[in-house]
């Protein structure tokens, strides 16, 4: 990136016309609009730029609307973050150019068994046509150098809320499926049908003659669904490089570019046809729509209110800035079908602080005159005049223009933990439908780390090796499949160095949805000391003896059959339950049954101690520990945050319970000394004891000068 995105003020402002679908305000009263946004002490908006809307006729261009709105936009010192590229599924806008009709391009075909209507209002054009593909990426460079040189301009937006959970059947996505089996089975079709084959027999002569699958399950073959389903991935990610890159090339300036994920998107890539390792390759500054009360509907329990922080921090994960900083490019401003309250407002835009974000876009400064969204989200009042909620933000915002150099420098302190990641797994057993694979694994093992104020990442094995001296512990949930090469990663992490804790069912199938006699497979059984070649449900299970006390499985067991590893904790008939293998310089660590899931599903005291003294043991980094009497609290429901830079330091002490209190005296691993209130300048004295009511959040600024005084 040639200029900063990151200067001497904070982004924080709102989406505003032009938009890229139902009807703009007036221009005339844009120009009130963003001197009202200045005197909010707002700093930025998000406009759209779409096809349909400049090149209504072909090669005749109106590009007024954008025009006049950098123009008011500079007059006003206002930032525009500027969406030249594609909406939800579409390549560029939401619509294709109506002219398109013409050249008969094959509409978007979701559903294989019904022809596409595409006669009406709503005219649809698959992206997956060659020429369709040309013709708007070219508009798209032409529009990145028409406005690249505005000073107006802050940075650029490739694609709003990229899905691609609907797949396209048309004649043009199945050739393009037909070229990646290819590639995929390297022109061996003999090599596809035994892939293919291992439900059903098959004998295909040509690839041409495939045809895509449209369900998988106990009926109907998972690896035609599993190549079908990598396919889409591959070619979602391809169309949103060719955004990005567009942009980079006709970009004089080196703007950086950014796109706005739906909240949870990166968890849930495979379902809605995405990669999250390739997100880094589509922007510079990974951001999000960052949705809860209105919008997505999360619920108000202590764990939805902890699957906030596991999403804003996804997108740490895949952000492609040098200090994994993010944006909040969308978040709810006004109503929809609820309200969010002035108290949990203030709870969502520092936790987004807290992990990494460093701007608060709302969606939207006014309502839409048109559409489903009339008279919701908005900032301000219908006519435009101010609102309460609009004043209370722009508290916030002025707050933070204040801090805006010491915010946008630092980065999260990393905890030396990482929890696996990994598409392929991901991707398998989405697709297989196993009982014993759903979030709560994954979740888990998060919220082990999280209750210990322990800040983690995500180990991607498609961003290359985990290095053992940055990340001691690697957590490893849910990993029912495995391949040689990630199998071989973890070894070296280990023989390295690193500690790995994983649990059953654990890497008794490989990619192809293959059973393996003994687990774990691929050599991880010399890693870990132990293989099993059985399970059982709960019912059958005996009881997990931990030095606390008893436990039960979670839902599946598995007898480990000890080789060279150590037996840490047993199951009440004095089997092996839970064993630790010297491997190398390092230690595996391996549980008989769903630790992770039980420990946020079902938790037991006994078992969640001991889980917690394990983690403990393996040189992680804690931003704080909590005390009470001088006790030590843990799983207390209180999320400090710590992110340092050249100015300083910011801690963000946050309770996550919309019910409870909390109570405690905070040790910062960074020192407890020179902190200020953030929003009031006056000294915090952290040597007493804090009580943070529910959704409150302490907000501390430590500044380089202040730390030598």
């Amino acid at each position: 990136m040639k200029e900063k995105f990151f200067q001497n003020f904070f982004h924080y402002g709102a989406s505003m016309a032009p938009y890229a679908k139902s009807t703009d305000w007036p221009m005339e009263e844009w120009n009130d609009d963003l001197a009202m946004m200045k005197k909010l002490h707002f700093t930025t908006a998000r406009v759209f730029l779409a096809w349909d809307r400049v090149e209504i006729r072909e090669g005749e261009f109106d590009w007024s609307r954008q025009d006049y709105f950098l123009d008011c936009a500079q007059k006003h010192g206002i930032k525009v973050i500027l969406n030249v590229g594609g909406v939800f599924q579409s390549l560029q806008g939401i619509y294709p150019p109506r002219y398109l009709r013409r050249f008969h391009y094959h509409p978007r075909l979701p559903d294989p068994g019904r022809p596409a209507y595409n006669d009406g209002p709503c005219f649809t054009v698959c992206s997956d046509n060659p020429d369709y593909a040309e013709r708007a990426l070219a508009f798209i460079a032409g529009a990145v150098r028409r406005y690249a040189a505005h000073p107006a301009l802050c940075g650029w937006m490739s694609w709003n809320e990229p899905n691609n959970s609907r797949f396209c059947y048309c004649p043009a996505t199945v050739a393009k499926f037909h070229t990646f089996l290819k590639r995929k089975y390297q022109g061996d079709i003999a090599a596809l049908n035994r892939v293919w084959g291992t439900e059903f027999p098959v004998d295909f002569a040509d690839f041409e003659e495939l045809a895509p699958p449209d369900f998988s399950g106990f009926i109907g073959g998972l690896n035609p669904t599993a190549d079908w389903l990598e396919f889409n991935q591959e070619l979602m990610m391809d169309k949103m490089q060719a955004v990005y890159r567009t942009i980079r090339e006709n970009d004089s300036r080196g703007l950086p570019v950014t796109g706005n994920l739906c909240f949870g998107n990166v968890i849930e890539a495979v379902r809605v046809g995405m990669i999250p390792e390739r997100f880094r390759d589509c922007f510079d500054i990974a951001g999000c729509s960052f949705y809860t009360v209105c919008g997505w509907n999360e619920g108000e329990s202590d764990v939805d209110l902890f699957r906030s922080a596991l999403r804003l921090d996804a997108h740490r994960w895949v952000s492609g800035d040098p200090l994994k900083r993010t944006l909040v490019l969308e978040t709810e401003a006004g109503c929809d079908h609820a309200s969010i309250t002035p108290l949990r407002r203030r709870f969502n835009n520092y936790i987004a602080l807290g992990h990494n974000a460093k701007s608060i876009i709302l969606w939207n400064y006014r309502s839409r005159i048109s559409d489903n969204q009339v008279g919701n989200y908005n900032l301000m009042a219908w006519d435009g005049s101010e609102t309460e909620r609009a004043r209370y933000h722009a508290g916030w915002a002025e707050v933070w223009q204040h801090h805006a150099e010491l915010i946008n420098g630092a980065s999260v302190v990393g905890g030396r933990a990482a929890v696996l990641f990994d598409n392929r797994l991901r991707r398998a057993s989405v697709v297989s439908r196993s009982n014993d694979w759903d979030e709560t694994g994954w979740e888990g093992a998060v919220k082990l780390l999280w209750d210990l104020n322990i800040p983690l990442d995500a180990w991607m094995p498609a961003h290359g090796a985990l290095d053992p001296e940055k990340y001691r512990l690697l957590l490893i949930p849910a990993a029912e499949f495995m391949c040689e090469e990630l199998a071989a990663a973890i070894a070296e992490y280990v023989r390295e160095g690193g500690t790995v804790l994983a649990e059953t069912p654990f890497a008794f199938k490989d990619l192809n949805n293959m059973l393996c006699r003994t687990t774990p497979n691929f050599g991880l059984d010399q890693v870990f000391g132990v293989s099993i070649n059985d399970r059982e449900c709960r019912e059958t299970a005996p009881q997990i003896r931990y030095p606390a006390g008893e436990a039960p499985v979670y839902f599946f067991w598995s007898r480990c059959n000890v080789s060279s590893a150590e037996i840490l904790v047993r199951y009440s008939d004095g089997t092996p339950f839970l064993t630790a293998n010297r491997y190398g310089k390092g230690r595996a660590v391996l549980a008989g049954s769903e630790i992770f899931s039980q420990y946020i599903k079902s938790p037991s005291p006994a078992a969640s101690e001991y889980l917690r003294k394990l983690v403990l043991e393996c040189d992680v980094h804690r931003t704080a520990r909590l005390f009470r009497e001088g006790r030590e609290l843990t799983a207390a429901g209180l999320e400090v945050s710590h992110l340092r830079g050249e100015e300083g330091d910011l801690v963000i002490i946050a309770n996550y319970s919309s019910g409870n209190g909390v109570t405690c005296r905070v040790e910062l691993s960074c020192g407890n000394e020179n902190f200020r209130h953030l929003e009031t300048g006056e000294a915090v004295d952290l040597e007493r004891e804090i009580t943070l009511p529910p959704l409150e959040v302490l907000p501390l600024v430590r500044t380089r000068k202040s730390e030598r005084q």
